[in-house]
């Protein structure tokens, strides 16, 4: 009898539940004689980085893992974190991870409550300000006022030869600051210039300030002298034409020369300008007014001048040192040497101080100095050059005069020095 086909036992498929599920299918070779033969095995496909879920879906998936799962290994003194069946990456575990919230910076928090979080300066005056001035120059006001709780420092700086300002640091101790900015029309070389002014802040924005100064000629002064004469006398023919004579008003006038030269006038807490100033009182309530006269590093002179109508009056305050001039740079710090025209026009401008103190009992014939700037423009310290030792009067005296100096700095440095002879009087 003839046999049927003879029909092989049904091998069991080696992949069936010897691996977890999940498991991708065997590849099968092409042209085999076999179709389970598998092809050689490929490296895992890695699986993707973990995902974070939230917390009430991970405490159920935790503690219902079904069986089969593997777990992670979990670093010392974690707990053990559970991978669900598929191959997926592991849960995050509300006890090993925390997932940041909107709104949070890993590893860097700031604090708002801070006294310097949001402490700056505020501009209260124009930023841009049209000037109009003669020959002798004038000054320009700055205000600003601190914001917040902290303590602002910085620096007050003029991209200007012809343009000074004083002082030239932020007192810490005050809310409002007043700056000015003091235009020096002689050292301006046309008739028109632009200037920024600059408050460089410890922390804050900075604050710029632009001053379009424009130096009227002598013949349109003289001009509109001329046209402003012929109106005022026209409105008085006119107004003694219809309203007959007028009672006379008797001027009031203070003239302040003070002394350094360099000084701040102010008549009432109003700034006048700097030097020599002729004030007409009558822009001022009737009665006594308050002569202020101010500079850095001198102590501060006030009176109460009542000046009836028709008279005048000269006020010569003198100002004196609130300090010696003492300060001597370190040896690790680094000088820079000031421009030569700018130290003898300064010695030219302060001329009359150090002519007195040559006057004086024991003064030598001349004194040669080693002078040393700060960066707010003063000098701060020197030293006799020759004679080295002169008499201490006289050194207090020239003392006066070099600190009344004003200079403007063009370049960074921990100091600045200058050597100079002072000047003595002229002989004959």
């Amino acid at each position: 009898s003839s046999r049927g086909p003879h029909l092989a036992a049904a091998r069991r498929d080696p992949f069936e539940l010897s691996e977890p599920p999940g498991t991708p299918p065997p590849v099968r070779s092409e042209g085999s004689a076999h179709p389970h033969t598998t092809a050689p095995s490929h490296s895992a496909v890695p699986a993707p980085p973990p995902m974070a879920r939230p917390r009430s879906s991970t405490s159920e998936h935790a503690h219902s893992a079904p069986p089969g799962a593997r777990a992670a290994t979990a670093p010392p003194g974690a707990r053990a974190v559970t991978a669900p069946p598929g191959g997926r990456a592991p849960l995050v575990d509300p006890g090993s991870a925390e997932v940041p919230r909107p709104g949070r910076v890993a590893g860097r928090s700031l604090d708002l409550t801070s006294p310097r979080e949001g402490t700056h300066l505020q501009l209260q005056s124009p930023a841009f300000v049209p000037v109009k001035t003669g020959s002798r120059g004038t000054t320009v006001q700055i205000r600003l006022q601190q914001v917040g709780s902290g303590t602002v420092t910085g620096r007050i700086l003029a991209d200007r030869e012809w343009v000074s300002v004083e002082p030239a640091r932020l007192d810490t101790g005050r809310k409002e600051h007043v700056i000015v900015a003091r235009i020096h029309a002689d050292r301006m070389q046309r008739a028109r210039g632009s200037s920024v002014v600059t408050i460089v802040p410890s922390h804050g924005p900075r604050l710029a300030i632009t001053l379009e100064v424009e130096k009227r000629r002598p013949f349109v002064l003289v001009l509109g002298l001329l046209l402003g004469l012929a109106l005022v006398a026209g409105l008085s023919a006119v107004a003694w034409h219809f309203l007959g004579p007028q009672p006379a008003t008797l001027p009031r006038v203070l003239t302040v020369d003070p002394n350094p030269s360099s000084a701040m006038v102010f008549v009432d807490d109003r700034l006048i300008g700097p030097g020599l100033q002729r004030v007409d009182l009558a822009d001022f309530p009737a009665g006594p007014v308050e002569l202020k006269v101010s500079l850095s590093g001198f102590r501060e002179h006030t009176e109460s001048i009542d000046l009836p109508d028709g008279q005048s009056l000269v006020a010569r305050p003198r100002l004196e040192l609130e300090r010696s001039l003492s300060a001597i740079p370190a040896s690790t710090e680094e000088g820079l040497p000031l421009d030569t025209g700018q130290v003898n026009e300064q010695l030219a401008a302060h001329r009359a101080i150090f002519e007195e103190c040559y006057e004086l009992p024991g003064a030598p014939p001349s004194l040669r100095v080693r002078a040393f700037v700060s960066f707010g423009g003063q000098v701060d310290g020197f030293l006799p050059v020759e004679p080295t030792d002169p008499d201490p009067a006289f050194v207090s005296c020239v003392s006066r005069g070099l600190r009344a100096m004003q200079f403007v700095l063009k370049q960074p440095a921990d100091y600045y020095t200058f050597e100079a002879t002072l000047p003595a009087p002229e002989a004959g």
